[in-house]
């Protein structure tokens, strides 16, 4: 009998009895999820700061994060694909509030606008 089989018949004695298997995962995934969601509400304001100034791509957001030194959740740069994921979690909530900022910044440029002498 090899390690192989062995292996195979502990597990089976084990499951026999009730160990549940692959439980700590599930939990690390929970946490993981946790703190991704605090890091992008961290960034919230930051993001739609830049969104509101036209900044709007993931490669955009990238280089303008980058730039900012501004590092990502695990440490590295940004990327265009980190950029996205962050947006997907943010949202539909980001582009509620995008749209108001943009409402509110149009129609302070047309007040600006009224004011000017003719």
């Amino acid at each position: 009998m090899d390690r192989s089989d062995q292996t195979k018949i502990g597990i089976a004695h084990s499951k026999a009895k009730g160990v549940q298997w692959g439980c700590h995962g599930t939990i690390l995934a929970a946490q993981n999820k946790s703190a991704a969601d605090d890091f992008a509400m961290a960034l919230r304001p930051l993001i739609l700061e830049l969104m509101t100034k036209r900044r709007c791509g993931p490669v955009l957001l990238a280089r303008e994060l980058n730039k900012r030194k501004i590092p990502a959740r695990n440490g590295s740069e940004w990327h265009p694909a980190t950029v996205d994921r962050l947006l997907q979690r943010l949202q539909p909530s980001l582009s509620e509030d995008l749209g108001k900022a943009h409402a509110s910044l149009t129609k302070k440029l047309y007040d600006e606008w009224q004011l000017k002498p003719k």
